[in-house]
C-alpha cells in the first residue's frame, strides 16, 4: 500500500469520528428562584459554556450555541461571581433540546481563605 493511501486512510478515519452535533440553550436569571426558565426573566450575557472540549459564552440574550463531537456531552456553565445555580450548574447534552441554566443573586464575601 503506497503512502498516498495510507495517509487518505487515515484522514478518513479521522474525519469519521469528528462528527459534530449542536446543543443550545440559554443562561437566566432566575428571578424567583424556582429552577425553570419564566416569561420575563432575563437572559444573561458573556456566561461560558463548555462541554470540557469546546468553550463559547452567550449572547447579549442568554442564548449559546455549542458544538461538540460527542453525542451526548457533558455541558456545564461557569458561575459567574455574586450568583448561584437554581437548577444544576452542568447536564448531559441532548440535541433538539434547549439547555436551560438558571443563576440568581448570591452576595458573596470577598474574604477569601485557603
Amino acid at each position: 500500500m503506497s503512502k498516498r493511501i495510507l495517509v487518505l486512510l487515515i484522514l478518513a478515519a479521522c474525519m469519521h469520528g469528528a462528527v459534530a452535533a449542536m446543543f443550545e440553550g440559554r443562561v437566566f436569571l432566575d428571578a424567583n428562584r424556582n429552577g425553570e426558565y419564566d416569561a420575563g426573566e432575563a437572559g444573561m450575557a458573556d456566561i461560558v459554556v463548555s462541554d470540557s472540549d469546546n468553550v463559547v459564552k452567550t449572547d447579549a440574550n442568554g442564548w449559546f450555541k455549542l458544538e461538540s463531537r460527542a453525542k451526548k456531552p457533558l455541558l456545564w456553565i461557569m458561575r459567574p461571581s455574586q450568583h448561584e445555580p437554581t437548577t444544576p450548574f452542568w447536564m448531559h447534552g441532548r440535541e433538539g433540546v434547549v439547555h436551560e441554566f438558571g443563576l440568581a443573586p448570591q452576595p458573596q464575601k470577598k474574604d477569601f481563605m485557603f
